[in-house]
């Protein structure tokens, strides 16, 4: 009998610790959703972003009074993250400011908060222009790329990320991807209702276009190619038919080079000195496709700054 009783009571505790266990889940969830409310109240953002995560993990989904605390630890981990990215931007700490932003971002996409999403990626966009800033300053350019990268990821949007990134792949001589920044910032502000930045989009174009002059002045003609080919697939320019003709030319691509020629004549008003250099473009590859009569015509028109150096082809071809 006493070992029936003894069994019977046994039975009976273990019957009541299962019952706790089972309550522990909601419990220890609950508890832990609460601790994280009052860190963050307390702004002690780390410290709640850990109690929110132990809510997440010890709560049983299946369960609906668990799942709602899960869906509220989630939503509050999120807010605590994106709140401890603004308060080490005020601290100045970028680096840990931006990666706080990313994960808000993450956070806020998991909690389905639309709120947190939309100024994780407004702030940390912009954070990540500051420190690329800084980093680009110290010519720590890699670093710096990887900075706008992370901004541009946040929120391509933003043109001023892809403006810092285009000038630190510039002055790490990778001048092709460097223009194409300039011209995708372009884009950006090009399409912004704001007449200003409108204007700024009209600079970067102009940048991207001073780029393939540089590149040309170096007499790189492969990559003034390249360049001046992907810019004229977004935007006519007499200058950039120039360089492109020219460099067309120093590679034996007569042809190619008049054409570029023809259509640098016809793109806008042209002054005195600027018509001349055309002119020249086009009478030396009329030169190299043997048509002489043509070349001395053509140079016959130049006036300007290079009214010398046609006349002296003129004369040289018996003009």
């Amino acid at each position: 009998m006493r070992r029936i009783i003894v069994l019977g009571s046994m039975l009976a505790f273990l019957g009541l610790t299962l019952n706790v266990a089972a309550q522990d889940s909601s419990t220890q969830a609950y508890e832990a959703y609460q601790a994280g409310k009052t860190k963050a109240s307390e702004k002690q953002y780390k410290e709640a972003i850990a109690s929110f995560q132990q809510a997440i993990e010890v709560g049983d989904p299946e369960k609906s009074y668990d799942a709602n605390i899960i869906d509220a630890a989630k939503k509050g981990m999120a807010a605590a993250t994106l709140n401890m990215g603004t308060q080490l931007r005020n601290d100045k700490d970028f680096d840990g400011a931006l990666n706080a932003y990313v994960k808000a971002l993450e956070a806020g996409q998991e909690a389905e908060s639309e709120k947190v999403v939309k100024i994780a990626k407004a702030n940390g966009t912009r954070v990540a222009y500051v420190r690329g800033n800084e980093l680009k300053k110290e010519e720590q350019y890699e670093k710096a790329l990887e900075t706008y990268n992370k901004g541009i990821g946040l929120d391509s949007s933003y043109y001023k990320n892809f403006l810092g990134h285009a000038q630190s792949l510039e002055e790490l001589d990778q001048p092709i991807k460097a223009m194409k920044g300039y011209l995708k910032a372009g884009d950006i502000c090009r399409a912004d209702e704001d007449e200003e930045i409108v204007a700024k989009g009209e600079k970067m174009y102009k940048k991207a276009a001073n780029m393939v002059a540089v590149t040309w002045s170096d007499k790189d003609w492969d990559t003034v190619v390249e360049m001046a080919n992907i810019f004229l697939e977004k935007q006519e320019s007499a200058d950039v038919h120039y360089y492109l003709g020219d460099a067309l030319l120093e590679k034996g691509m007569a042809d190619k080079a008049l054409m570029h020629a023809a259509k640098a004549m016809e793109t806008g008003e042209l002054d005195e000195d600027t018509k001349g250099k055309y002119l020249m473009l086009k009478g030396g590859a009329l030169e190299k496709q043997g048509k002489t009569a043509e070349a001395i015509e053509a140079y016959k028109m130049v006036s300007g700054k290079y009214t010398e150096s046609a006349s002296y082809r003129i004369k040289e071809l018996g003009g």
